[in-house]
């Protein structure tokens, strides 16, 4: 039975209940949508058939994940550290999931208390704690991802139906339509070194180990990775798009990936400061005058090269610890807290406003966990 026919029947069976007057209140609140899609009725001119577009199936576009800290302090030292992770999901029309959604999560090191949770007001979060063998590199990626489908853009009338050439859809200018844009998802992955599929062997710099590949969630079963889709993998699609191969698979995991680092209890930092601006140490430029308005930049990082905890600070002071020989503006005093960390340091960015005074020397004082270390530059 095609849509069309069931969506008479159950009006015309609705109109009859309705004359005999055996539709009453309480029915009709017994009747509210229980189910968990959000159906709405909308006629497709290319066809003259009824398409139903359901929501609440998570998409691509609309599922996010953060962490409380992503440079989680002394982890790398002490057990039991704990960090938050936390997904946010939503459908196609930007509508919060269903409550129960269930969230599944991998970490690459350390452990999680629970390795899954179900959506409330879409969104959920686990808690990943320290332990077990540190990584080399004191990095860990941490990955959640559930059942979802790819995200589309619509053009001409917003129907929730992918759409395509075939389709006649009116945009108010030419009732043309293209195919419509597609989000298409890459299958999950376990990216251990974050840094994207790796379909050779590789080396995975926290453990040292080899690896033929990176591993990844083989949803659609034919054992090859699939980095994006041509066609529209979801629930709904117009009468043309099914024919075009389109909705074919009506499902997919949606994913996303974040990377922190298991920050040290102890030890110096790497420090640098540098005339011209960069994340490599090996690149850094010597400054050798610091004139009114020239900018340079500090680079700090941990003892692994990453980066470092959130509070680690700047300062700057002229001879004798005097700062009013000059004045400086700041992009930062402090390193933030950041929702993804890399191998790489948090650079500072200092501007020479005003010299009172030259032919002296400034003092950049860096203050890491509670201790600090110097840099010096002339001005």
């Amino acid at each position: 039975m095609n849509p069309k026919s069931k969506w008479l029947i159950a009006l015309m069976t609705m109109l009859a209940l309705t004359a005999c007057g055996n539709v009453d209140d309480e029915d009709d609140d017994d009747s509210s949508d229980d189910t968990d899609t959000t159906e709405e009725t909308t006629d497709d001119d290319s066809d003259d058939s009824t398409t139903t577009t359901t929501g609440n199936l998570p998409d691509y576009d609309s599922f996010s994940l953060s962490v409380d800290a992503a440079v989680v302090d002394e982890a790398l030292n002490t057990d039991g550290i704990t960090a938050t992770f936390t997904v946010q999901v939503a459908d196609r029309f930007n509508e919060a999931v269903d409550d129960d959604t269930v969230v599944y999560f991998w970490a690459e090191n350390g452990y999680l208390q629970e390795n899954t949770c179900s959506t409330s007001s879409g969104s959920c979060s686990v808690t990943w704690v320290s332990g077990g063998t540190r990584p080399e590199d004191g990095l860990a990626t941490v990955l959640a991802y559930t059942v979802g489908e790819d995200s589309f853009y619509d053009s001409g009338t917003v129907n929730g139906i992918y759409n395509v050439a075939g389709d006649v859809v009116d945009d108010g200018q030419d009732g043309l339509a293209l195919n419509e844009a597609i989000m298409s998802a890459p299958e999950a992955y376990k990216d251990y070194n974050f840094d994207g599929y790796d379909n050779s062997s590789f080396t995975d710099s926290a453990t040292g180990l080899t690896f033929s590949e990176d591993a990844f969630f083989d949803y659609n079963d034919n054992g090859e990775y699939e980095a994006s889709s041509s066609l529209y993998r979801g629930e709904n699609c117009s009468a043309a798009a099914s024919t075009a191969g389109h909705c074919t698979e009506t499902s997919i995991y949606i994913w996303d990936h974040t990377q922190i680092v298991w920050g040290p209890t102890y030890g110096s930092p790497n420090t640098a400061v540098s005339a011209d601006y960069t994340t490599d140490f090996d690149a850094v430029t010597d400054v050798t005058d610091w004139n009114v308005g020239d900018t340079i930049y500090v680079l700090v990082s941990d003892y692994n090269g990453n980066t470092p905890v959130a509070g680690t600070s700047i300062a700057v002071s002229g001879d004798d610890d005097d700062d009013e020989d000059f004045t400086v503006s700041y992009s930062s005093e402090s390193v933030p807290t950041l929702g993804v960390a890399y191998n790489l340091p948090y650079v500072f960015s200092l501007t020479l406003t005003d010299a009172f005074e030259t032919g002296g020397t400034a003092e950049i004082t860096v203050t890491y966990l509670g201790s600090d270390y110097s840099l010096y530059v002339d001005y």
